[in-house]
């Protein structure tokens, strides 16, 4: 069992650990960038936060978060993956994040190019992407 994201013509699938891991790396690059704006100085950078952490600190910083352009990084946890749909506004701000933190992802992190494909396509497409 796994996660699979389709809009369109356009689908990624891989495993629920896969798509976790994913959007820890994103979760993980958004603080990191934000450390350089000198915010979220109190996390440490070897410290490891969970899934809930990240989803809470997105949440209580959300406007923060919206004034760089990095309010991807809170859908991209808030939305269920086992049945989610990311509308197409959220898409566009998921590709606005990945293009702001681009320089501080991991070279080779998992389904990349497949996860630009995907948001692109529903903004290309005005479509929904359905998660299940």
């Amino acid at each position: 069992m796994g996660v699979d994201l389709v809009c369109v013509n356009e689908v990624m699938s891989c495993s629920y650990t896969t798509w976790h891991s994913i959007r820890m790396i994103i979760s993980h690059s958004v603080v990191k960038f934000m450390k350089q704006k000198r915010h979220f100085q109190d996390i440490n950078d070897d410290t490891i936060l969970g899934f809930d952490d990240y989803f809470e600190l997105f949440f209580q910083h959300f406007e923060m978060l919206e004034e760089y352009g990095l309010e991807g990084s809170y859908f991209l946890l808030a939305i269920p993956d086992t049945t989610g749909i990311y509308n197409v506004e959220n898409s566009v701000s998921v590709i606005r994040m990945m293009n702001i933190i681009h320089d501080y992802l991991p070279e080779d992190m998992p389904y990349y190019h497949n996860m630009i494909k995907l948001f692109q396509e529903s903004i290309k497409e005005k479509r929904c992407i359905m998660v299940s």
